[in-house]
């Protein structure tokens, strides 16, 4: 009776720790990368289809029928939207795979030591990999449900493998063989798999068989079990020649240069950092990456005690525990992740396993009434830090609601498709992106679009300088022949209309031409009619000797949204004319957006000498062209030395586009060389232009300015049609 109790309160304090590490994931709704993941398995009708979407026919399969029965799962809702059970779901399979963990490491510690240690040490590892800070992006993301299945089934198998092996019951073996295939069906685990079980033969199957012959049956089960887990790679080569190939492939590939060696050392260096320091720094702070690396030391001291009496046993074991996470990283080894940035901490699953097998035998090391609480005391802090790493999700799901709603709002998911442009979609929360390349899964598909998802509306995100950029493309004027609705947020909308969140729509109409005056002396202009597009600068020229401080913001009326007003602080520098207070009026989207201005004016202060509105940025004097060095776009420093900004410094930045994606990219251009032939870098830009080319993209248009405090003063401008 007393075991009993005893049972049941550890498996409630369990629960209640499982409970309170994923709370936020569970109340938390989807986001667009998870709405297309649903929509890709939904649009699968032929096994075969899979290789074509990068996803694995189990991940698919489960995805799909997730979504048949809990009908249909809209992102950004929570609860009612059905994200629930698909992130129970992705906990379900993370408590199963954690269970098989623990039959696992008992089953690898029974030859090397008693049966209450290894009984210790599995139950430990299995709490700990269930509540690894690092799974909560595997429970978060439905990019992670392939892993999750093919993790769980290899952890079983390996469990079943080493029971049958030790027990000499070839059922068992024969069970973990035809779950090595199935496996393989769900995840890139199971090309790693027959490697694992190699080792497990040769190191706890029959530890007292020769040396010799240990080596001949673990060979003999990579052959065997190799040939299990490249099952679907033959089934696809033969049955769907020429089709993309699984992610696993994708990374293999790197490690065919030794510079692609390189490059994966020092990606798996910084997710070896990250296995022990696995905590969000952008969400938890400084605090988290200490109170990971305290319990990190706290769970590893009694290893290095209980080392002192057997050191050749815990030094082979810290060799082969190093081996087997340097194994499990090579299953997504070009994929990058930080601690900044854990949004793709799922592809690190099989190295958190690894980890917590790890920590489950070092916290359990010494025995005596101190070995459970160790183990405890880590998963305590393990479950706060899941805590801390949910966070993320639960802002990034708001800004998808948000938006959604937005969209939802003005009618788009109705019969007509307009095309939307998103103008600053949401940003990347601690490392979380809401949206990614996924807008266009906000929004439901057409109706009678048919079984595959090419009623989905046009849907595309531009950051601020992509839109200046685009606002001067030919194909833009193409677009006002369309049904074109752009989504400014609303904070930087027409402030008179009282929304403090979410987006304002706006048609994009064709404008009429400006009329009346642009340039005047004094505080307050005359009486005028300016379209907003057209007229992009303001220059107000101060009286010599004038103080920059007492001029103080430019604000208008517009006509089309009831006499809204709207203001915009000035950028002072020196010029050749004088001081000169410039207001960059083309990065403002209540200018933009707000309507036909029919009043300018000052703020009471120094009385302007001269005003003028310029209908465009001026031009460099010198034209200049960008030149590839390396992975770097270059340009010559071009003389910006009319301007000298009063406080602060002037920059130079550079802005891609790609006009069949709208994919963009922004650098801040770096002064290199010496003093001769200095030279301006926009790192990596040929990567952004290779990425685009791969695509079919194109073309692709750029933009070179020199910035003060943000104002675009001087511009170059080019295009690239292939």
């Amino acid at each position: 009776m007393r075991t009993r109790l005893k049972t049941g309160a550890v498996a409630l304090v369990l629960l209640l720790l499982l409970l309170f590490a994923y709370s936020p994931l569970l109340r938390t709704g989807l986001l667009a990368r998870d709405a297309e993941l649903l929509a890709r398995a939904h649009d699968v009708t032929h096994p075969l289809e899979e290789a074509q979407t990068s996803m694995h026919p189990l991940e698919s399969y489960s995805l799909l029928l997730s979504s048949k029965l809990f009908g249909q799962v809209e992102p950004g809702l929570g609860w009612q939207g059905g994200a629930f059970f698909l992130r129970l779901e992705n906990l379900f399979l993370l408590v199963f795979g954690a269970g098989a963990l623990g039959v696992l490491t008992r089953r690898l510690l029974l030859p090397w030591c008693g049966n209450d240690q290894a009984l210790a040490a599995a139950r430990a590892a299995a709490v700990i990999f269930a509540l690894h800070p690092l799974a909560t992006s595997a429970v978060a993301s439905l990019d992670a449900r392939g892993d999750l299945i093919g993790l769980a089934i290899a952890l079983a198998a390996s469990a079943l493998f080493l029971q049958g092996r030790q027990d000499r019951r070839f059922g068992w073996t024969a069970t973990s063989f035809f779950l090595c295939v199935l496996g393989s069906f769900a995840s890139d685990i199971a090309f790693v798999l027959p490697l694992f079980f190699a080792v497990f033969e040769f190191v706890s199957s029959h530890r007292y068989r020769p040396i010799s012959r240990r080596l001949r049956t673990s060979v003999t089960t990579l052959l065997v079990f190799g040939g299990a887990a490249s099952v679907p790679s033959l089934f696809q080569s033969t049955m769907a020649a020429g089709s993309s190939p699984f992610l696993l492939r994708a990374g293999a590939g790197q490690l065919a240069t030794l510079e692609g060696w390189g490059d994966s050392l020092r990606i798996a260096a910084e997710k070896l950092g990250l296995l022990v320091l696995p905590a969000n720094a952008g969400a938890l702070g400084i605090a988290g990456p200490i109170l990971a690396g305290a319990i990190f030391l706290v769970a590893m001291q009694p290893a290095l005690v209980a080392a002192r009496s057997a050191p050749r046993l815990w030094g082979w074991l810290l060799v082969f525990w190093f081996l087997a996470l340097f194994g499990a990283e090579l299953i997504h080894a070009h994929v990058r992740v930080s601690g900044e940035d854990i949004a793709l901490a799922h592809v690190m699953l099989p190295s958190a396993a690894v980890m917590a097998v790890g920590l489950g035998i070092g916290s359990t090391a010494l025995s005596g009434p101190r070995r459970p609480y160790v183990a405890w005391g880590v998963a305590l802090v393990y479950a706060v830090l899941s805590f801390g790493n949910a966070q993320p999700w639960t802002r990034a799901a708001a800004e998808v609601a948000e938006l959604r709603s937005s969209l939802m709002e003005v009618g788009l998911a109705g019969d007509k498709k307009p095309r939307v442009l998103v103008l600053d979609p949401p940003r990347a929360v601690d490392g979380v992106d809401p949206l990614g390349s996924s807008l266009s899964y906000l929004l439901p598909p057409a109706e009678g679009a048919g079984e595959k998802n090419d009623g989905l509306p046009r849907v595309c995100g531009l950051r601020r300088e992509a839109f200046r950029l685009l606002l001067r493309q030919p194909e833009f004027e193409a677009w006002r022949s369309e049904d074109v609705v752009v989504f400014v947020p609303a904070e930087e909308s027409v402030p008179s209309d009282g929304v403090s969140s979410g987006y304002v729509a706006f048609s994009l109409d064709r404008p009429l031409p400006s009329s009346g005056p642009r340039s005047w002396r004094g505080l307050r202009s005359p009486t005028l009619d300016l379209g907003p597009e057209s007229e992009l600068v303001l220059k107000a020229l101060a009286p010599s000797g004038a103080d920059p401080s007492l001029l103080g913001p430019l604000s208008w009326s517009a006509r089309g949204v009831g006499g809204s007003q709207a203001s915009l602080e000035p950028v002072w520098v020196y010029t050749r004319e004088g001081l000169c207070a410039y207001y960059d009026l083309e990065g403002s989207f209540s200018w933009l957006f707000g309507g036909r201005v029919r009043l300018l004016w000052f703020e009471e202060g120094v009385l302007p000498t001269d005003n003028s509105i310029l209908t465009s940025v001026p031009n460099f004097e010198t034209p200049l062209e960008p030149n590839v060095l390396g992975a770097d776009w270059v340009f010559d420093v071009p003389d910006a030395s009319g301007f000298r900004p009063v406080e602060g410094a002037g920059s130079f930045r550079l802005t891609l586009l790609d006009m069949a994606s709208f994919k963009s990219a922004e650098f801040q251009l770096e002064k290199q060389g010496s003093t001769t032939s200095e030279k301006l870098h926009a790192r990596d830009a040929v990567d952004f232009v290779t990425r685009i080319g791969r695509k079919g993209g194109g073309p692709l248009v750029w933009s070179f300015r020199f910035e003060v405090g943000g104002a675009v003063l001087l511009r170059c401008e080019g295009r690239l049609e292939s």
